[in-house]
């Protein structure tokens, strides 16, 4: 199944708009000044990591939840384009899940890869895990 959203990005503090589209074995972006395309067979938040990677050495952030420090998908989440906002020392809840494609307007919020899985595994830690 393929699905498109809308999605703003960040690039030099200034906001653009692109579309994303996505299947089961591909990511692709067009926004208004390039275009990038990720094949691999993966889930949605994978396969938005893998992009981000790539706009991260182009110094371009993704404005969606998916691009925040603190969310994260869990092993039943991973197969759809929802993940949880994690909060240290606390357990994740149904309340906590946002849609990875959202967008996220606290760009205080939002963060590299490297940072994202740091935070995951400080989460993991901080709920004994």
């Amino acid at each position: 199944m393929r699905n498109s959203r809308y999605i703003k990005l960040l690039n030099n503090n200034l906001i653009s708009s692109g579309k994303i589209e996505m299947a089961e074995d591909f990511i692709h972006l067009i926004s208004e000044d390039d275009s990038f395309l990720i094949e691999k067979k993966a889930p949605p938040f994978a396969l938005l990591k893998w992009l981000r990677l790539e706009l991260e050495k182009k110094g371009i952030i993704v404005l969606v939840n998916g691009s925040r420090r603190d969310v994260y998908p869990s092993g039943m989440t991973l197969v759809s384009s929802m993940a949880y906002v994690n909060s240290l020392g606390k357990q994740a809840s149904l309340d906590d899940l946002v849609d990875i494609f959202d967008e996220c307007t606290n760009r205080t919020l939002l963060s590299s890869v490297q940072e994202q899985e740091l935070y995951h595994e400080e989460w993991l830690k901080s709920i004994g895990l």
